[in-house]
């Protein structure tokens, strides 16, 4: 049912952020990334990102997710109906929020490693329906 109402309307972004002191270690540790100051002294939680993220609209639900890669803090970003308000749009449409998310990470001194778009066309949602029939 929930792959039903999410297939209906909405969009879905999903988020990875390095997340941990000693992941930015191996950073520093990297000789290719010798500036340590290019790296942040605080590091984003699970909690922090999830209120960071809800503070762009009350319509975003924000859900923490299994990391993508060891690491990492890994969420899905979803949202039936959100106004752009970069582009003055204010009709209630569905709009791509990875600008949005990022505006908003680029604030803090996070890094992230995947900001995605989930694409869902018919043909997609069609098969997710009917892979248990």
């Amino acid at each position: 049912q929930k792959l039903k109402n999410r297939a209906a309307s909405g969009v879905t972004v999903h988020l990875a952020l390095y997340g941990s002191n000693t992941d930015y270690q191996n950073l520093h540790d990297n000789p290719a990334h010798s500036n340590s100051d290019a790296y942040p002294a605080n590091y984003p939680t699970s909690d922090s990102v999830i209120k960071l993220l809800k503070s762009i609209s009350s319509d975003i639900e924000v859900v923490k997710k299994e990391p993508v890669e060891k690491g990492l803090l890994s969420f899905e970003i979803h949202s039936s109906t959100y106004d752009d308000k970069y582009s003055g749009n204010s009709s209630g449409a569905i709009k791509d929020l990875r600008r949005d998310i990022y505006l908003k990470i680029r604030e803090t001194d996070w890094i992230i490693a995947q900001l995605m778009l989930e694409s869902q066309t018919l043909e997609s949602i069609f098969h997710e329906l009917t892979k248990g029939s």
